[in-house]
């Protein structure tokens, strides 16, 4: 027999990892006290203000080193910033939205796990879930292996460059992993180790940032798809189970005050589940808006950099490069898995109305269709999570940004070719 598996056991990977930069679990509310709020988030502090510097350094950096660059070097470095700054703007943005809702996540969350939790007392149902919900268990965790390889790619490959320098040439230049200002020189005495910690720290805050923020989402998305094939495979049952009754009895046998209960608990918990994508809209919306509105450029930039950078530097941005589509892919499919799973329910609502009761003078139809009407016409309203109405998550956006990547990158191609 399959052993019960506790809600918080499908976020363990995410809460594992954010803990590892000083975030708390997204599963508990902050503390009452200002005082206990501060010292439980100190972690979390300390990350978003480290991150915060690499921001505004990068920024800086770009902006006073632009005017000495020329040529093809211009470009790779303008593309490597862009792309650099982006990426970590993006990560400080997740850590701002994770701190500002965590009281909104955790409650949330509490509500789900108390259906998950009581669902899976019944083995079937208990079956049934674990299916579904493995496979995004699965995903998180190599997603989360994918991005800490990209940023040790990242961090270390300095190091190996000095390395190999040295013992071709047998002279040592420093170098850094990212390209930010600091306000003394930061690759000369004991500031040049600290420095160089000091990055490393700060990628390991920004990847892990993203992709837990991410990763809470791909969670949610597949609890909330989880309880929608619950809500459609229900539908299904109840009128399945009522459909030889419907048929062949009269309204005097036919408990339509007890069919029309189970089907309003039903449709009670459909706009349950319409609560909760509202307010995932409303936590996530704006980030995501964020996401997509560079992704096509940065996807582009990432293409020329890997078609123009030397062969052993070509492995971290290659490395970015599945990262950011993995990051866009996912989060359109899972918006897309939620919208088809919403319209199953319309469709299964529907299929009621094939019943032809023999018993039509009793008013059977009108009562029980009455009630698939309602089910019908709430599923008319899309289950359609946007990136601040901007793009839905579905795959025909996913679609459209590869597509406009490519585009681009084939015009910048061809312009940097002449």
């Amino acid at each position: 027999m399959t052993k019960p598996l506790e809600f918080a056991r499908t976020f363990s990977v995410t809460v594992k990892t954010l803990a590892f930069i000083g975030i708390p679990s997204c599963l508990s509310r902050y503390p009452e006290a200002w005082s206990a709020a501060v010292k439980a988030n100190r972690g979390l502090i300390v990350s978003f203000l480290s991150l915060a510097y690499c921001v505004l350094g990068q920024l800086v950096y770009f902006w006073t080193n632009i005017r000495l660059l020329e040529g093809e070097g211009m470009f790779l470095e303008f593309a490597n910033q862009i792309a650099c700054t982006r990426f970590c703007t993006v990560g400080l943005l997740k850590l701002f939205m994770l701190s500002y809702h965590r009281n909104l996540l955790a409650g949330m969350l509490a509500e789900l796990a108390a259906w998950w939790n009581e669902k899976n007392k019944i083995p079937p149902e208990r079956v049934q879930n674990l299916a579904q919900i493995r496979p995004t268990m699965n995903i998180v965790t190599v997603i989360t292996i994918i991005n800490v390889c990209m940023v040790s790619a990242f961090n270390l490959l300095p190091i190996a460059e000095m390395i190999v320098q040295g013992a071709q040439t047998g002279t040592w230049h420093r170098k850094l992993p990212y390209q930010i200002w600091f306000p003394w020189d930061s690759l000369t005495g004991w500031s040049y180790p600290l420095m160089y910690a000091f990055q490393i720290y700060s990628g390991l805050i920004v990847v892990i940032g993203n992709v837990g923020f991410d990763c809470i989402f791909y969670l949610i998305a597949a609890h909330l798809s989880v309880q929608l094939n619950y809500l459609n495979k229900s539908i299904e049952q109840l009128l399945d189970d009522n459909k030889l009754t419907v048929e062949k009895s009269t309204k005097n046998n036919l408990d339509v005050e007890r069919f029309k209960s189970d089907l309003f608990e039903l449709i009670e918990l459909h706009q349950k589940l319409l609560d909760y994508k509202a307010l995932l809209e409303s936590i996530f919306s704006f980030t995501f808006f964020i996401t997509f509105s560079g992704a096509t450029i940065i996807i582009c930039l990432q293409g020329i950099m890997i078609k123009t950078a030397s062969s052993y530097v070509v492995a971290k941005y290659f490395m970015f490069f599945i990262c950011i589509l993995l990051e866009i892919y996912f989060l359109c499919n899972y918006g897309h898995v939620m919208l088809r799973n919403n319209l199953n329910i319309g469709t299964s609502a529907f299929h009621g109305f094939c019943y032809k009761p023999a018993v039509n003078r009793g008013g059977i139809n009108i009562e029980i269709g009455k009630c698939l009407v309602l089910i019908i016409m709430r599923t008319q309203k899309p289950f359609q999570l946007t990136a601040w109405k901007f793009w839905p998550l579905n795959i025909t956006s996913f679609s459209k940004i590869i597509n406009a990547s490519w585009s681009y990158f084939s015009l910048l191609n061809a312009l940097l070719k002449k």
